[in-house]
């Protein structure tokens, strides 16, 4: 089985965040390591919460996101994922946060906008 995803490298995701189609960051670590240090401007979704909070990504499957990890199989899970449900534009960035030399925020995720609770729970039915 291929990919339905491609990878980033961390200087292409540089390029690409300050372009007129600038990606959505979608970072799927715990919440203990985004804290200690995320992308400024990343989503913080958590990979076994993606199905149940659709509602903080892209309300539009053509966005082109770039899901963040530590671990590459984390990271490639949530790609899948996001590519299964009709995401057509998805990237893993090369190496992780670890390999990121930009600049890192450190502190909680700021609050969603009011009036966005949690989207609809999706589940994939053979």
């Amino acid at each position: 089985m291929t990919n339905r995803f491609a990878s980033l490298s961390p200087d292409a995701l540089a390029e690409a965040m300050v372009s007129a189609r600038s990606p959505t960051l979608v970072d799927v670590r715990e919440l203990a390591r985004y804290e200690a240090g995320h992308i400024a401007g990343s989503v913080h979704v958590p990979v076994y919460d993606l199905g149940s909070r659709r509602a903080s990504l892209p309300a539009s499957v053509a966005q082109r996101l770039v899901i963040i990890g530590d671990h590459r199989k984390r990271a490639h899970a949530a790609a899948t994922f996001l590519a299964l449900i009709g995401f057509g534009d998805v990237y893993v960035l090369e190496g992780g946060i670890a390999a990121w030399s930009g600049p890192i925020e450190i502190g909680p995720a700021p609050p969603p906008p009011e009036g966005q609770g949690p989207g609809p729970v999706l589940r994939i039915v053979p």
